[in-house]
């Protein structure tokens, strides 16, 4: 087998570059073309690359492509003398015999480009491979990063298939399910977070989100269990607080990693900073962080400090959800938020629902799952529910949680003796019932368990629907909730197997 040369010049197509861009200074339809298919940087020869940026600028700026006025976008960044003036630009048009099939010559130099692409991948991974001493799971993992680089790369711009066929439903129906990647796991086969999630604590200010997550990451690293619930491996996790002074967050760090084995310790890294991420600058600053520590997960404390959107307006939320979606899909991080809950009006109840989340209403949909902390019933200190108010890929009902809060260790400590969650008993719902009267609204029976027991509504409604299904329960529609639907409950008129002392 001949190797190639080392001193061979990289591929590249010379002749189908010049017809590239002579065919859009000089056919209009021509841009169109080519602007979904090459980039500035995809031209081996350097006059091109500027040449091509120049087109962009144009057309950003609305102006028409043609020889002058490209020639006058070089002028302004003190390209056009150093490429050979006008007269370079006039010596391509002059050469082209057509710009038929402007879109071939693209796809050429498109071609061209990922080969030099693959070139500088494979010198990586060459280098990984002299460098690994040994570690054959990072070559892998080198070599992995590649394909799916040049992949990405090569599937909409040369036509590969891109692995995704269409299906019939008997083929979904068929098909056995991949497990999930998962970093947190229900205990069954689900997950609470993937590789690629998102999940947000959410709560009033001062209630100890900070706690909880720091608390998390410790659980992240050392690849233990967050509230009861298993990581699947350990973690590399970094933690950008917003909030609060270095002063503070150490001394809540000493508590949280007191007696932690060094190993764990080793996966934890911070960054106390300020944070646009509407700002550019701002997203490549937090890109080096990202890149230096190399984290699975990426924690930001708080949302709300991280950017200038309106996270009211659809719009705006949409573009910061945007933001925080590439920043997972380039760097390959899970991500956990800590946001606050939306200020009540005066005398409203309590709102356990995802729409007490302040943002506007895509942003709970966006997430993977959100869990919420509010204050116990009877506001007994430092203790608190937390309610998974959303898992989207968890395979189980993750039911709420009473705990206390440890203030010496920052420590979240479950109570399994706290009634909530799936235990609504049959006997709490029809003497609640009864105690109304015989007859109540289901609004009101659900929300009396939610809010004042703790209970999940998911929960309560099967509890319920368990009780109607064996005639303990009679539902039916009010006159009143003709309109609306909405089923009211009363107990059978011999009241059977009703019990209360």
């Amino acid at each position: 087998m001949t190797s190639p040369r080392i001193d061979a010049l990289p591929p590249h197509d010379k002749e189908a570059e010049g017809a590239v861009i002579a065919s859009v200074l000089v056919d209009p339809e021509a841009w169109a073309s080519v602007c979904g298919i090459v980039r500035p940087q995809d031209f081996f020869m350097q006059k091109n690359d500027w040449i091509f940026q120049a087109c962009i600028d144009c057309t950003a700026n609305g102006e028409t492509l043609n020889q002058v006025t490209v020639g006058h976008q070089l002028a302004r960044v003190d390209r056009l003398e150093e490429l050979g003036g006008i007269a370079y630009l006039s010596r391509l048009v002059t050469e082209l015999p057509t710009p038929v099939g402007v879109e071939h010559y693209a796809r050429i130099v498109r071609r061209d480009a990922l080969y030099r692409s693959a070139i500088e991948a494979a010198s990586r991974v060459a280098q990984t491979a002299y460098r690994a001493n040994g570690n054959v799971g990072q070559l892998l993992v080198e070599i992995e990063t590649m394909k799916e680089q040049l992949k990405a790369e090569a599937v909409p711009l040369l036509g590969i298939d891109d692995d995704d066929p269409i299906e019939s439903l008997a083929e979904v129906l068929e098909a056995e399910d991949e497990p999930l990647e998962a970093i947190i796991t229900d205990g069954d086969e689900g997950a609470v977070l993937t590789v690629d999630g998102k999940g947000m604590v959410a709560g009033p200010p001062g209630l100890g989100k900070t706690n909880l997550l720091l608390r998390m990451s410790r659980g992240l690293c050392e690849g233990s269990y967050i509230l009861s619930y298993a990581v699947s491996q350990p973690q590399r996790v970094l933690y950008v607080a917003l909030e609060g002074s270095k002063r503070g967050l150490r001394r809540r760090l000493r508590k949280v990693w007191a007696d932690a084995d060094p190993e764990a310790k080793s996966r934890f890294f911070t960054w106390k900073t300020r944070l646009n991420l509407r700002d550019i600058a701002d997203r490549k600053r937090l890109g080096l962080k990202i890149e230096q520590a190399k984290p699975t997960v990426l924690i930001i404390d708080p949302l709300w400090e991280a950017h200038t959107w309106d996270e009211n307006s659809n719009a705006e939320g949409r573009e910061l959800t945007g933001v925080l979606d590439t920043i997972i899909a380039d760097y390959g991080v899970a991500l956990l938020l800590a946001h606050h809950d939306r200020k009540p009006p005066p005398f409203a109840k309590q709102n356990a629902g995802l729409e007490s989340v302040r943002g506007f209403s895509g942003l709970t949909g966006w997430l993977q799952f959100a869990l919420g902390m509010g204050p116990e019933t009877g506001n007994v200190k430092d203790r608190m529910v937390l309610v998974w108010k959303k898992t989207r890929d968890a395979e189980v009902l993750l039911e709420p949680l009473v705990v206390d809060f440890d203030r010496e260790i920052l420590d979240f400590i479950i109570d399994v003796n706290a009634a909530v969650g799936g235990k609504v008993s049959d006997d709490a719902i029809l003497t609640a019932v009864y105690g109304n009267g015989g007859t109540m609204r289901g609004t009101e029976l659900i929300e009396g368990f939610v809010h004042g027991a703790g209970a999940s509504e998911r929960t309560t409604r099967e509890a319920i629907r368990a009780l109607v299904k064996v005639g303990k329960l009679i539902d039916f529609v009010a006159p009143a909730d003709i309109r609306t639907k909405a089923k009211s409950y009363r107990l059978p008129d011999d009241d059977e197997g009703l019990e209360v002392e």
